[in-house]
């Protein structure tokens, strides 16, 4: 490891030494000096410092946790951005599919009118049907009367016609007679003249024929009189026969008119049960289609139930989310703030140490000099207990020190199991001090882990 990575990594876990403590511990634990730190030197390190090795080993433990904790909090977001963006997209569709519910509403609506319009129609047009009816009804009547009238004409003519040839016959008879009876007269009268000697008997005959012509010519005049009625009567009943053959002809073309009316009646009747029956059709066609608008409509209503119910379910784990990166923060600076004063006394203990200990070997030189100038080399030398004076009155510093650290509440900090993440063991790491094969006063128990949730 190089000193721009072992910097990088103390600063990613916030461990904000200045650079020249830095760059002192690194060179210190660089014992080849060849700007490298091998897995040796690391161990020498991690003797020399162990307290900042634990605090590098659960800073980044927790730096983990909060990567992840950013990490779970930025996809919730996402997530909620997503069912943003979902709630958005059902609640154009929800009000997309209410406004094609009002509009086949609307239509539906606008069908019923038309379906009574054409019911209307119908009441209206069977209305004109009957009237038609009633009024053919009365015009085949009045056509059957004036057949009745014209077929009574025609008799009556017929009976008048049978009148005047009797009367004819009875004109041309007495005619006959007339003649016959002046035709007698006349010969009766030469008679007369021929037969003086009859004269008195001729002449009472002559009277009796003057007066039986008389009657013949008065009985004529009657028969005249009659036959003149007669044809009065023949020239009445014919006029009547054509009026009745008017009549007849004027109600039967009133007839005809009435049931053309009556056959355009029908049909207006029939075009209008057709249209009632497409429009009856519509209609129903429009409710199925108003049906499934509304089955729609409840569907996307629903979705966007879901959505916003999801939306806000997941505002509300984001935010507890974000709660809980923050408490992890907040207890983290805390630890971070209680540790700081131990580490810099870490840093100036091994500091005191190592002077000591580069004093106790100077000292160590002089003494070997000392004894090579004196010739005490050859004898042994006998351990004096003040060389070490030093180091034994700084290390129950370092084991209070060592011991504070560890009995402290804020170190070894896990997240509750309410927590969706998943601590990283401290073994896959950096490793644990024991497998690493450090010093024994170094090692510790690992922290507990909790469940994954």
């Amino acid at each position: 490891v190089d000193y721009e990575a072992f910097a990088s990594f103390l600063g990613k876990v916030r461990i904000d030494f200045p650079e020249e403590t830095l760059r002192d511990i690194f060179m210190k634990s660089d014992t080849d000096r060849n700007q490298l730190l091998s897995f040796g030197e690391f161990q020498r390190f991690a003797e020399g410092y162990p307290t900042l090795l634990d605090s590098m080993f659960y800073r980044l433990h927790d730096h983990s946790i909060d990567v992840q904790q950013q990490e779970a909090v930025a996809a919730a977001k996402r997530m909620v951005a997503t069912l943003r963006e979902r709630e958005s997209d059902a609640r154009v569709a929800a009000v997309q599919a209410q406004r094609e519910t009002e509009e086949q509403i609307h239509r539906l609506r606008n069908q019923q009118a038309e379906v009574m319009t054409c019911e209307a129609r119908e009441t209206d047009a069977k209305a004109v049907l009957e009237a038609s009816i009633h009024e053919v009804e009365r015009s085949q009547a009045d056509v059957t009367t004036g057949r009745h009238g014209v077929v009574k004409a025609k008799e009556n003519e017929q009976l008048k016609h049978m009148a005047l040839l009797d009367a004819q016959r009875n004109v041309e008879l007495v005619s006959n007679k007339v003649r016959a009876l002046e035709n007698d007269t006349v010969r009766a009268e030469e008679r007369m003249r021929e037969i003086e000697r009859l004269l008195l008997e001729q002449q009472r005959e002559v009277e009796r024929h003057r007066e039986l012509s008389l009657q013949a010519r008065t009985e004529l005049v009657t028969i005249q009189t009659v036959e003149q009625q007669a044809c009065e009567s023949v020239r009445s009943a014919e006029m009547g026969t054509r009026l009745a053959t008017e009549t007849l002809h004027q109600l039967e073309t009133a007839l005809a008119t009435s049931q053309a009316r009556e056959r355009d009646c029908n049909q207006l009747l029939i075009a209008v049960r057709e249209e009632l029956a497409r429009n009856m059709m519509a209609r129903d066609q429009e409710e199925q289609e108003l049906h499934v608008c509304k089955e729609k409509e409840a569907v996307k209503v629903t979705l966007e139930a879901e959505a916003s119910k999801a939306c806000d379910a997941q505002h509300e784990h984001a935010q507890a989310l974000e709660k809980e990166n923050l408490e992890h923060n907040v207890r983290r600076r805390q630890t971070e703030e209680k540790e700081r004063p131990l580490l810099e006394q870490e840093v100036r203990l091994r500091l005191q140490r190592q002077n000591l200990e580069a004093e106790e070997a100077r000292l160590r030189d002089e003494h070997r000099s000392f004894h090579s100038t004196t010739g005490r080399a050859q004898t042994p030398s006998v351990p004096t207990a003040g060389y070490n004076i030093h180091t034994a009155a700084v290390a129950p510093s370092l084991r209070q020190l060592n011991t504070e650290y560890h009995t402290s509440p804020m170190r070894g900090y896990y997240h509750s199991a309410t927590s969706q993440l998943t601590p990283i063991p401290p073994s896959s790491v950096t490793g644990s001090p024991a497998r690493r094969g450090l010093s024994p006063h170094i090692r510790r128990s690992s922290p507990p882990t909790s469940p994954r949730v």
